[in-house]
């Protein structure tokens, strides 16, 4: 395979086609041609969906590096962290959250350990958000606490966290 950059565009020269790697380039560039020789064209848009999905930065440079064989020039890796950059601007999360009414509540869960270990970032003295994997463990700290939340949480959770309390109570 003969690797050639221009600019974002990544040119290619295959020999013996590599699947796997075609595979993978079509996470990160779109073909814009086949003859006489196959030519892929670095997209904006793929890589930062495939950034979305959890793939490093560092896996996309470290798979360009290695099917070019070499570093990437200069403007290219700048024009990668550019569209990087442009992920973290503003980010849509879905959060577990728990509010309180009053503040020096959150400041008292906050300092028990059991209940640190499920907690994530402080969003203000009055909200935290909640580890999703935690969910369960964190409410039955705030029942032992006599603490019982209003809450609009998946059925699941709240009859796996309920089974549990039944079956705690009873011994």
């Amino acid at each position: 395979m003969r690797v050639t950059l221009e600019s974002t565009n990544l040119k290619l020269d295959l020999d013996h086609p590599d699947y796997s790697t075609l595979y993978e380039l079509s996470d990160y560039a779109e073909l814009i041609g086949v003859k006489p020789q196959r030519r892929y064209r670095l997209d904006r848009d793929l890589i930062q969906r495939a950034l979305q999905r959890s793939v490093t930065f560092d896996h996309i440079l470290r798979f360009l590096e290695t099917i070019t064989g070499d570093a990437l020039p200069d403007r290219l890796v700048t024009q990668l962290h550019e569209w990087a950059a442009q992920l973290d601007q503003i980010s849509l999360r879905r959060v577990t959250l728990l509010e309180v009414r009053d503040p020096e509540v959150l400041t008292d869960l906050t300092r028990a350990h059991r209940v640190r270990q499920s907690l994530g970032r402080t969003l203000s003295p009055r909200a935290i958000v909640v580890r999703e994997p935690r969910v369960p463990a964190l409410l039955r700290q705030l029942a032992k606490r006599g603490l019982i939340p209003r809450t609009n949480l998946p059925a699941d959770q709240l009859s796996h966290h309920r089974t549990t309390q039944l079956s705690s109570l009873s011994h």
